[in-house]
C-alpha cells in the first residue's frame, strides 16, 4: 500500500464516521425541533389568548362608558325637549289671551300662519 492509498482510505473512513454522527445528530435535533415548535406554538396561543382577554375587557369597559354617556345624553335631551314643549304650550296660551284681549279692545290682530 502506498501512502496515497492509506490517506485515501483514512479519509474515506473519517468521512463515513462524520456522516454517521451527523445523521444521528440530525435525527435528534429534528425530534427537539418538533417539541420546541409545539411548545412555542402553545406559548404563542397563550399569549394571544391573554391579549384577546385584555382587549375584550378594554372594549367592554369602553362600551359601558359609551352606554352610560348615551343614557345621560338621552335623559338630558328628553328633559330639554320636555322644557321646550312646555314653554311652547305656555307661549300659545299667552298668545291666545293676547288675541282675545286685542279683540275685546276692538283691534283685530293679524292671523298667525302655522
Amino acid at each position: 500500500m502506498t501512502v496515497e492509498s492509506m490517506v485515501m482510505l483514512l479519509t474515506f473512513i473519517l468521512s463515513a464516521i462524520a456522516l454517521y454522527f451527523s445523521t444521528r445528530k440530525q435525527q435528534h435535533e429534528e425530534a427537539g425541533i418538533d417539541a420546541d415548535t409545539i411548545g412555542k406554538l402553545y406559548d404563542l396561543i397563550e399569549k394571544q389568548e391573554a391579549r384577546y382577554q385584555t382587549l375584550k375587557t378594554d372594549q367592554e369597559h369602553i362600551y359601558a362608558e359609551l352606554k352610560a354617556e348615551f343614557d345621560h345624553y338621552k335623559t338630558s335631551t328628553s328633559a330639554q325637549i320636555a322644557d321646550i314643549a312646555s314653554e311652547n304650550v305656555k307661549l300659545r296660551r299667552w298668545a291666545k289671551r293676547l288675541v282675545r284681549q286685542l279683540e275685546e279692545a276692538g283691534i283685530s290682530p293679524v292671523k298667525f300662519d302655522e
